[in-house]
């Protein structure tokens, strides 16, 4: 059971992946850092023309991955 203050990052985003090597144990601040910094990642890398938005399937993406559909 976790603390009141504690949170497992799932560190490839994907919160269906519970292997070891993909959870990570950090306190609530720290998840949310982790998370705004990914935002923060994907606001520079879109605004470089490194990836864009594809509404038709919701998800920001290198535009070399446009033909394939995330589920």
């Amino acid at each position: 059971m976790l603390g009141s203050d504690e949170h497992v990052h799932h560190v490839n985003m994907d919160k269906e992946d519970n292997s070891v090597e993909n959870l990570h144990l950090c306190d609530n601040k720290t998840h949310s850092s982790y998370h705004f910094k990914t935002w923060k990642l994907i606001s520079e890398l879109y605004k470089c023309g490194l990836i864009k938005f594809d509404p038709d399937v919701g998800y920001y993406m290198s535009p070399d991955l446009a033909s394939f559909a995330y589920d």
